[in-house]
């Protein structure tokens, strides 16, 4: 899979063709066709490998910080340097995300359950910030947690329209002006 990243990112999933990519990864096109049945397969493919690859490079041990806005700014700066670490990945996201709003089912399963997750995270760190007194007691955590999560698909869109933005700066900025807001004020 990994071998196609490069074509799918300069070209595009749908300017692709599967002879295209079959050559990319060395192998022959009915050999494309015995693991994958269409090209939005390969795609939905490519982003669980991406996925499961973000988790495996994730470093930091949240345990590690006391507050729950530590906690959320370590997690969203250490989202932010792996993704920044592999432009062409941010790329191939883009053109997941295409085929999954253009079919509106089937591939998008694997990005809803990965997208819950990362909501239940973020949800969890909400949660213990507003019971440890941290964040205001009627925050709406889920509808802030998601709005985390839009902020950071679209930082990566941004980033991949406009490549000279420094997403890290951009997150940063971002998460601490959402800290501010949600933080109870000392009197």
């Amino acid at each position: 899979l990994k071998a196609i990243f490069p074509l799918l990112a300069e070209k595009g999933l749908a300017s692709c063709t599967m002879v295209e990519l079959a050559r990319s990864a060395g192998i022959g096109k009915g050999t494309m066709y015995e693991y994958f049945a269409n090209k939005e397969a390969i795609t939905e493919a490519m982003y669980l490998y991406w996925m499961a690859e973000i988790e495996g490079k994730f470093q930091i041990d949240l345990s590690a910080f006391a507050t729950a806005s530590d906690k959320l700014q370590a997690w969203c700066r250490e989202t932010v340097r792996i993704l920044e670490a592999d432009k062409i990945f941010a790329d191939v996201m883009m053109e997941f995300w295409a085929v999954v709003l253009k079919n509106r089912q089937g591939a998008g399963e694997p990005m809803r359950v990965l997208y819950d997750h990362y909501i239940g995270f973020i949800a969890e760190v909400l949660d213990e910030g507003v019971q440890g007194g941290e964040f205001y007691p009627d925050l709406d955590v889920q509808t802030t947690a998601r709005n985390l999560l839009a902020f950071l698909d679209g930082l990566g869109m941004h980033w991949c329209l406009f490549p000279t933005i420094r997403p890290i700066f951009q997150a940063d900025l971002y998460l601490s002006t959402l800290i501010r807001g949600i933080q109870v004020k000392e009197s």
